[in-house]
């Protein structure tokens, strides 16, 4: 099990994030910030009802005990489940999946073609 003592959680249910859960297995980092900030696609947790049943915990601390380093999953139907140091920083992550899901899921959609993300997200400053 994981140690979360020292870590703050935020559950965050928004539109994008629930349409991601439904149709794949993992949110994939599409946005330059989301690349920075996450490292890693946010991975969909396969949950039956919204309260993670006692049954169902191990599902969750599958993906947290193999990926320590896991910003947040998104369960199912439900929304994303976001974890860090305060509950602001675990809001400001959600938030970021949230606009990472709301861009995916219309690029996904909407058949745009990757090179326009590209250009919009991937800036050189």
């Amino acid at each position: 099990m994981p140690d979360t003592q020292n870590r703050r959680h935020c559950t965050y249910t928004q539109p994008y994030s629930i349409l991601i859960s439904l149709n794949d297995r993992q949110l994939e980092l599409i946005t330059l910030h989301s690349q920075l900030k996450l490292k890693k696609p946010v991975k969909v947790v396969d949950v039956t009802t919204q309260a993670v049943t006692q049954e169902e915990l191990p599902k969750v601390f599958k993906v947290l005990d193999t990926e320590p380093e896991t910003a947040a999953i998104i369960l199912k139907g439900h929304g994303i489940v976001a974890i860090s140091s305060s509950a602001v920083k675990a809001g400001q992550i959600a938030e970021l999946i949230e606009e990472t899901a709301m861009i995916a899921w219309n690029r996904k959609t909407q058949k745009v073609k990757e090179n326009r993300y590209d250009k919009l997200y991937h800036h050189t400053y």
